[in-house]
């Protein structure tokens, strides 16, 4: 008999932990990325060039309401400037041939006081760094969104800054890489 509740113990606690553990995909009508890059352009100083991305894919573990790890992938030739040539010379820039996809893979979350930043790799370039960016989370009935921003350096992907024939004068030295992104229980 002890052995019997023993054995039902057991059977319990390992149901109640795979039950805790959902997994979430990336709702793809309801998920953007884009990226904001300063430049002068002729005599305009700071023209921005916006361009956004919204084929978005991933999916993330979730734990009692904690994320525990994701991978979010973007794919480079879907980002859209209004400007096929840019969108080409940036596909060129950032490797599309050797990766077409930048990834970034979540390890785990923190939070500092009071903020949530989710910690993990980008990849860009096929080269990979270790990046902390600050989210705001919502949770909604069965779904989980990610806001945030951060700021990185050309040089730490092994990208040249852009020039598009002459016409950007003088790129700076940082892109801004942005995203809103919805997560879907998966039933």
């Amino acid at each position: 008999m002890k052995y019997f509740f023993t054995a039902l113990s057991t059977l319990l606690f390992f149901t109640s932990s795979l039950q805790a553990q959902q997994t979430y995909t990336v709702d793809t009508k309801n998920s953007t990325v884009y990226y904001k890059a300063l430049a002068d352009v002729f005599f305009f100083i700071d023209n921005s060039i916006l361009s956004i991305n919204q084929s978005v894919q991933g999916k993330i573990q979730v734990e009692d309401n904690r994320l525990i790890n994701g991978e979010i992938i973007i794919n480079i030739k879907d980002f859209d400037s209004q400007n096929g040539m840019r969108d080409d010379d940036v596909m060129s820039i950032v490797g599309y041939e050797i990766n077409p996809n930048i990834t970034f893979r979540i390890h785990n979350t923190e939070v500092i006081k009071g903020q949530l930043f989710l910690v993990g790799t980008l990849e860009v370039n096929s080269v990979i760094k270790t990046i902390t960016v600050a989210v705001i989370k919502t949770y909604i009935n069965d779904s989980i969104t990610y806001e945030g921003k951060l700021k990185v350096k050309y040089i730490d992907f092994e990208i040249a800054p852009p020039t598009l024939g002459g016409f950007i004068k003088k790129a700076k030295e940082s892109i801004e890489i942005g995203a809103k992104i919805r997560f879907v229980k998966t039933k």
